[in-house]
């Protein structure tokens, strides 16, 4: 439509920016160890597929080829929904191989970006996808969903699962984890991706909007 104008929404990479600082002290994680562990940060609301990534672990966690010290730590603060999710990590028999820290400080958090192997984002729909965004900033390789505007907003260069198929999340896992260059090679597109969602940019085109519409 003519009167609709795409603008994106931009990253705080005063923020988010790879820090290169000693490891965590992981003994508070269940001793996951660096490069050892799949990533989610955020809530776990249903749309957020949080469920059908913990059976989807389960293949991976069963898979022989796949080292067996790879956790899934999964990060944000405790609500109704995260005790559910929990609680099914339990049911499925996954409590010694998915970690639950709860809440994550800043400082800890941008760690857990730079340690983890992959970061992954299981929804069913997202309106942007900030939160991969942020990973990829951080240098962390994202595996994401390929559903609604991740696509598009990600490209067709990053690693993509289907998230309503568990064993295609399970191989797509799979994929990252055996993949010994997965980080270099995402970390190519990582400055045209990080140029096209600026903070700088996204007000340069909403001021250029507005200053047209009263022209």
């Amino acid at each position: 439509s003519q009167n609709i104008t795409r603008i994106y929404n931009g990253i705080d990479l005063e923020l988010f920016h790879p820090v290169n600082k000693e490891s965590l002290d992981y003994s508070s994680y269940d001793n996951i160890q660096p490069g050892k562990f799949l990533l989610y940060v955020g809530n776990v609301y249903p749309h957020k597929n949080i469920e059908g990534l913990l059976r989807a672990f389960q293949y991976v966690i069963c898979d022989k080829d796949i080292d067996d010290d790879i956790r899934l730590v999964i990060v944000g603060k405790t609500d109704y929904f995260f005790e559910r999710v929990i609680a099914l990590a339990h049911e499925l028999g996954l409590s010694d191989r998915v970690v639950f820290p709860g809440f994550v400080p800043d400082k800890e958090l941008l760690q857990l970006y730079e340690d983890c192997v992959c970061y992954v984002f299981p929804s069913f729909h997202e309106g942007f996808g900030l939160p991969p965004l942020e990973a990829i900033a951080m240098g962390a390789p994202v595996l994401l969903s390929n559903a609604t505007c991740l696509p598009e907003i990600f490209g067709p260069d990053l690693d993509y699962m289907n998230p309503h198929d568990e064993r295609d999340m399970y191989l797509a896992m799979k994929r990252v984890l055996q993949d010994n260059h997965i980080r270099e090679r995402q970390n190519l597109i990582t400055p045209q991706l990080l140029t096209k969602y600026s903070w700088s940019d996204m007000a340069k085109k909403t001021r250029d909007l507005y200053n047209d519409s009263i022209k």
